[in-house]
């Protein structure tokens, strides 16, 4: 009994810790204007998602997505997107989509990213970031073609800073690719859809197969070390998973 009673209290300091760790990142940030944990439905419109501290899982299906307002923000310092993900689908070649925004007025502007070929590459206002001079008509680029391609089953913190024509994308702290001299990066935030793309005729396309969590939006870019920080919110959950799907790699049993 005694046991018990000890191993309920050393829990309840694991979750006191974590909590205030998330409240002492929080408060070293700019403040940020949308966030969705994904561990639970809180300000989602969702459909067929099951949730856990792991996050929002997504099953490989159209019917299987969540929607969220957005309130209006300002682009005169930049604008962070970020999420933590994990790709369980099998096949790589197919478009997996983590997250869709929609402009306010305009429903041809909009911004995506997604997983194509275990890559990272996205598309904002018509202006394809995997394309030759950004234009779905010329190919692929051989910078999109170079890019390190990511591991299935393992959870990746990505944030991206989006400029006045300009666009970076971190990979776990880390400049995975960047992007100059794009026509047009201005967007009036509306909607997000997490996991899925709705498109400009309503129909839903490019499901995602896997988990999403922590996704937020700050209303200026963060610097490298902002982006570090950020990515420790949901580390003491995310990091034994990490550690396991590595495990996983090796034949114990030999």
């Amino acid at each position: 009994m005694r046991s018990i009673l000890y191993i309920s209290i050393f829990l309840c300091c694991i979750a006191c810790t974590s909590k205030k760790k998330k409240e002492e990142i929080a408060q070293s940030l700019p403040e940020r204007v949308a966030f969705f944990e994904l561990t639970n439905n809180k300000g989602l419109e969702e459909t067929n998602l099951s949730f856990s501290e792991e996050g929002a899982y997504f099953q490989n299906n159209t019917s299987a997505y969540g929607k969220g307002a957005l309130p209006e923000i300002s682009s005169e310092k930049g604008v962070n997107v970020s999420i933590w993900f994990k790709n369980t689908a099998v096949d790589p070649i197919k478009e997996r989509m983590l997250f869709n925004i929609h402009d306010t007025i305009n429903n041809r502007k909009n911004l995506s990213f997604w997983l194509a070929g275990n890559r990272i590459t996205g598309n904002i206002n018509q202006f394809s970031l995997w394309a030759k001079e950004y234009d779905y008509a010329k190919g692929g680029s051989k910078e999109y073609y170079d890019l390190f391609r990511l591991e299935e089953g393992k959870y990746y913190f990505l944030s991206i800073n989006i400029f006045k024509n300009e666009v970076e994308v971190f990979i776990n702290g880390q400049l995975y690719s960047k992007y100059a001299n794009i026509p047009d990066t201005g967007l009036q935030y509306h909607t997000v859809y997490l996991g899925i793309q709705k498109a400009t005729d309503g129909t839903y396309q490019y499901p995602f197969e896997g988990t999403l969590r922590n996704f937020s939006i700050f209303n200026q870019a963060l610097t490298a070390p902002e982006i570090k920080k950020l990515s420790q919110e949901a580390y003491a959950v995310i990091q034994p998973l990490n550690d396991a799907f590595e495990l996983s790699k090796f034949n114990l049993e030999e």
